[in-house]
């Protein structure tokens, strides 16, 4: 142990801290703080707020929302350039250069529906955004800023700490509470975490169509990030009720 110790002081080696910290993790020692889940009625009330302000401003919000209605990573949506987005009457596509599961670097486009009338459609907010950006095809369509002015972009990707602070300060303003204190309850993570478990529920979708879209390899990998809410759980001891199961805690009431 001692000499494991000195060992780990002295190299130099970046995956010694990583593998140090999974090892942590995996005895229990330094548990994973896993955020809740936001949900889209608090996005969305946040994003009205903001997507009519500064061009920065805009931007977050096109860029907070897209992460939940297309359940993507912020490393998928930062690398998408003005080219990659196409619109049609009923929808809008989303090439994907690479995700976290594409072991081939195939790419994914991402279909994302058109919302009802009288609603707030994602696709709409996406097309104000392409249309006023004034990016070249070429460009990142999320691009980073300087953060005093916040009026100048850098032509590089936006950076994912100034999307996780200005995310927070726009669910702030929406709700009135210190970014502090939502910074310990969400993560940018808790985006694709809220989406997924509202998909999840409805069983009109597939679930094969649903893993690929939100780029799960399997069924098991989308279970950590997958919650039920308390009507769901509720449903597992009341299911039975209706159908006279002999026997079990339904016919004893």
């Amino acid at each position: 142990r001692t000499m494991s110790c000195r060992w780990f002081r002295l190299t130099g080696i970046p995956l010694v801290p990583l593998v140090r910290r999974s090892a942590q993790r995996r005895i229990g020692s330094n548990p994973k703080n896993r955020k809740e889940p936001i949900e889209y009625a608090f996005l969305l009330r946040g994003v009205k707020l903001w997507h009519h302000r500064c061009v920065v401003r805009r931007m977050i919000a096109t860029l907070a929302l897209l992460m939940w209605v297309a359940m993507c990573r912020y490393s998928c949506l930062s690398s998408v350039r003005v080219r990659d987005v196409r619109f049609f009457e009923t929808h809008a596509s989303i090439f994907v250069e690479s995700r976290k599961t594409d072991q081939f670097r195939f790419g994914q486009i991402l279909d994302i529906a058109r919302a009802s009338p009288g609603l707030f459609c994602p696709v709409a907010l996406l097309y104000a955004w392409v249309s006023s950006c004034g990016f070249p095809p070429d460009a990142f369509l999320f691009q980073g800023f300087d953060g005093r002015s916040m009026a100048k972009f850098n032509a590089k990707p936006v950076k994912y700490h100034q999307v996780r602070r200005y995310t927070f300060a726009m669910l702030s303003e929406a709700c009135g509470r210190p970014p502090a204190e939502l910074h310990v309850l969400f993560g940018i993570h808790s985006l694709r975490i809220a989406a997924a478990s509202v998909v999840a529920s409805h069983p009109e979708v597939l679930e094969h169509a649903f893993l690929q879209f939100a780029g799960w390899s399997d069924v098991r990998s989308s279970r950590t990030y997958r919650s039920i809410d308390i009507d769901a759980r509720l449903a597992v001891t009341t299911s039975g009720k209706s159908k006279g199961v002999p026997g079990s805690i339904f016919s004893r009431s």
